[in-house]
């Protein structure tokens, strides 16, 4: 069995666009379309000629999603749902950075090039695992006025719950190190050599 595809809510700002595109195939006017579609979805997302999110790595430019507003019938879980992948854009991004960096055979062996990407895990974390209770706590009320319990226990499962034990388990491995005060010589594991 798969995952939840795609949520109506969610669906609705691009079903608007493309049934207006569909209505208005004969004619070669995109601003009467988007105005169109603006107007039905009371969407005001200026940074799109449809007035809703296109594209959500447009937030990683430093802009707000509290900037943005839709009101269609769901548009409150339109908006949840955009927040959340967001979010997770943004931890994937830092957390492949982090990891790399502060891989498990540097963190055995005391070895980081550089000691503020511990001091910025160590804020990072905490703060996205609260960000992502605070999502889970008002999706479940959100979500119960629309569908089923069931519904946000798999969305909650697939898109936080998974992600808070990744972070669970990174603040484990990250309390178990313990910074070095200087930084050990390579090789690690030394080899011992007889002389002859």
């Amino acid at each position: 069995m798969q995952g939840i595809c795609e949520i109506l809510p969610a669906a609705i700002p691009s079903l608007v666009l493309c049934l207006q595109t569909l209505v208005n195939f004969d004619k070669t006017d995109d601003e009467k379309i988007m105005s169109t579609t603006k107007e039905l979805t009371k969407c005001n997302f200026n940074n799109s000629e449809a007035g809703f999110i296109l594209d959500p790595s447009v937030f990683e430019r430093n802009m707000r999603i509290n900037q943005y507003d839709c009101n269609f019938p769901g548009s409150n879980i339109y908006t949840w749902l955009l927040k959340l992948k967001i979010l997770i854009q943004h931890f994937e991004y830092k957390h492949n950075i982090y990891s790399s960096i502060l891989n498990s055979y540097n963190l055995k062996n005391n070895f980081f090039n550089t000691m503020s990407y511990v001091q910025a895990t160590e804020q990072f974390y905490p703060l996205v695992k609260q960000s992502l209770n605070e999502m889970y706590n008002s999706g479940e009320s959100q979500f119960d006025k629309y569908f089923y319990a069931d519904l946000f226990e798999e969305l909650s499962n697939l898109y936080i719950l998974r992600y808070i034990e990744i972070i669970d388990r990174k603040i484990l491995e990250l309390n178990k190190t313990k910074l070095p005060e200087f930084a050990p010589l390579r090789p690690f594991n030394k080899i011992s050599q007889s002389l002859v």
